[in-house]
């Protein structure tokens, strides 16, 4: 799973202080020096994860302009693999006028106790994230819950996904 460390308006603000910090310099003010930076890490840093299965290990890190901070650790013991969908809404409002983007996604996770999980991907399709699942539940020899609909559901086989 991949995702920038920042949200996207922040991104976008990323790109505009290199801009800036680019224009100062050439006008010789030195404030330019500290702008550049800043930009590139909030414009560049993300959020990665890489799950060798057949090792049994997972990285989370950081990556940075394709350098990659992290180390790999062993995948502990896992209870079940769930699917499940996330629904995020993004409200903006101007003085009179406000609107919202809604958006559904599918996520895989490995759940190791009732406190800690290890997310493994988000998936727009509901199928491929219940296909993920059942994969991961298979190599990790678990069960896995298909909460996709609202309502829990333990999948033991291909022929109960619906």
């Amino acid at each position: 799973m991949k995702n920038s460390y920042f949200p996207p308006q922040f991104v976008i603000l990323g790109y505009l202080l290199i801009a800036i910090g680019i224009y100062f310099l050439i006008i010789s003010n030195w404030i330019g020096i500290i702008m550049i930076p800043v930009g590139f890490i909030v414009a560049f840093l993300n959020i990665n994860q890489d799950l060798d299965i057949k090792n049994m290990k997972y990285k989370e890190y950081f990556e940075f302009l394709g350098i990659k901070f992290g180390k790999w650790k062993d995948i502990p013991i896992i209870d079940y693999v769930t699917v499940f969908r996330e629904r995020t809404i993004q409200g903006k409002n101007v003085v009179s006028i406000s609107s919202h983007h809604t958006e559904e996604n599918y996520k895989v996770e490995m759940i190791i106790n009732r406190k800690e999980k290890i997310s493994v991907a988000k998936y727009a399709n509901k199928e491929k994230a219940l296909e993920k699942g059942l994969e991961l539940a298979r190599a990790l020899d678990c069960k896995l819950l298909d909460y996709t609909s609202g309502s829990p559901k333990w999948i033991k086989s291909t022929l109960d996904i619906q």
